[in-house]
């Protein structure tokens, strides 16, 4: 038999959410069933969707618990809502340089920054001169 023919149709009638409900209740018996009573479940649902048997399997088994996502990477050494607003405008005034550039010049933008906008806290303006802050260079 050619792929093409292989499957019939699914039931069109029938709308996502009482699919989806239908699913919720056969996964629960199909949880608790033995072998025999599973081979009936899996019979149903391909009757009853016009589901291969293994994508019956697979619409069976348990969903796993989504774990909350980690973050990867070493944790940040500054603080980015602070540094951000003048790393950024003096890297767009500086004409988007790179990282190793942005550090060079940073030294001769800074006091005209302070001058133009607003004078920097010594925290935020201590920070600017570490590497580990001038690393950032995306905005």
């Amino acid at each position: 038999m050619t792929q093409k023919g292989c499957y019939r149709a699914m039931n069109t009638k029938m709308s996502q959410i009482t699919r989806q409900e239908v699913l919720v209740a056969k996964r629960d018996r199909y949880a608790r069933a033995g072998k025999e009573h599973k081979t009936k479940i899996i019979n149903e649902l391909v009757e009853l969707f016009s589901y291969h048997r293994k994508a019956a399997i697979r619409a069976l088994q348990l969903r796993p618990v989504i774990a909350a996502p980690f973050v990867l990477g070493r944790p940040k050494e500054y603080d980015p809502d602070q540094l951000r607003p003048p790393l950024k405008a003096i890297w767009l005034a500086a004409l988007q340089p790179c990282g190793v550039r942005l550090k060079a010049c940073l030294p001769d933008w800074l006091p005209a920054y302070e001058a133009d906008h607003h004078r920097l806290n010594a925290d935020v303006r201590q920070a600017l001169w570490q590497p580990a802050a001038l690393r950032w260079t995306g905005c």
